[in-house]
């Protein structure tokens, strides 16, 4: 049975992954808005880079599990597109944390 589940795919394995994607995006959202708060404190940048290699990770294995998956819950087309865009929030939020912290001197 665990060889036929693993087969058809199960339901609650992918949107589990949604669900972790959108919690990263919503942690680098939250690591931002603690680096704007406090500029000094540039901590939260290292926070943005682990939020976006979690983030990717996961994109990643939703990619996978695509491939590998006979029969998906929702078209394949449409969990690639969800897993992308998801992915692409925390990657311009990392960038700015980035040239804000180098630009805070000049500022």
């Amino acid at each position: 049975m665990f060889s036929l589940q693993r087969f058809f795919g199960r339901p609650d394995r992918f949107f589990g992954l949604l669900e972790g994607l959108a919690a990263e995006s919503v942690s680098c959202i939250e690591s931002l808005g603690k680096l704007l708060a406090n500029p000094g404190d540039s901590a939260h940048l290292g926070e943005l880079k682990a939020h976006r290699a979690r983030s990717k990770q996961i994109a990643e294995e939703i990619s996978e599990l695509v491939v590998t998956t006979f029969v998906t819950v929702l078209e394949r087309e449409d969990l690639e597109a969800l897993a992308t865009a998801l992915y692409k929030i925390p990657k311009p939020m990392e960038k700015f944390a980035e040239r804000f912290v180098m630009a805070k001197p000049f500022i």
